[in-house]
């Protein structure tokens, strides 16, 4: 499978990582884009972008809106944007197609491919909200990196693979990072 992860400038830099790990690790192919701001980001953040560039099968730049994923003609299996930026989702929602990742994002939801936003921003207003639902209503899936406790997370690591499993989850490749919910009929009213 030929995915594009789209790293934009909100934290959570380390689920990027992480995707990209696991995606390789199941031999697909994985293109990149590195926004401005997400190299902003991991300035300020201390986060090391170098190692996620190195696993990238190719690494295009956000500016070159002549390059061959900016074409329906050569899109990606799917695209994951994550972390999503406010900037991104609202650019994504409403077609401004002045960067490579809002380019990319739009062709795959034109050819009804898998586009993935995981936005990390909390709280939300309004008008993000209602710029998520139009990403939804275009066929997008909003995947916000929120964490979970049922299965008893030890650490940071475990709630980031929880998030990538439902990544992959959505993406339809199998993986057992993560514990799933289980449910016990015999203990609910």
């Amino acid at each position: 499978m030929k995915i594009l992860i789209a790293v934009t400038g909100a934290s959570a830099l380390e689920v990027a990582e992480k995707l990209v790990n696991e995606l390789k690790a199941r031999k697909n192919q994985v293109y990149l884009i590195v926004t401005d701001g997400a190299r902003k980001l991991a300035k300020e953040e201390g986060f090391d972008l170098s190692v996620v560039e190195r696993l990238a099968d190719k690494i295009y730049d956000n500016s070159d809106l002549g390059a061959s994923l900016s074409s329906s003609s050569n899109p990606p299996d799917a695209t994951v944007v994550v972390p999503a930026s406010l900037k991104t989702i609202g650019k994504i929602a409403n077609g401004i197609q002045d960067e490579l990742v809002i380019r990319v994002a739009n062709n795959t939801l034109r050819l009804g491919r898998k586009l993935v936003v995981c936005p990390r921003e909390t709280p939300v207003s309004a008008i993000d909200l209602e710029n998520m639902a139009r990403i939804a209503r275009a066929g997008g899936i909003i995947l916000p990196l929120n964490i979970a406790f049922y299965f008893k997370p030890k650490g940071i690591e475990d709630l980031i693979n929880f998030i990538v499993g439902k990544i992959m989850d959505v993406l339809e490749i199998e993986n057992n990072i993560y514990a799933k919910w289980k449910q016990n009929d015999n203990n609910r009213n």
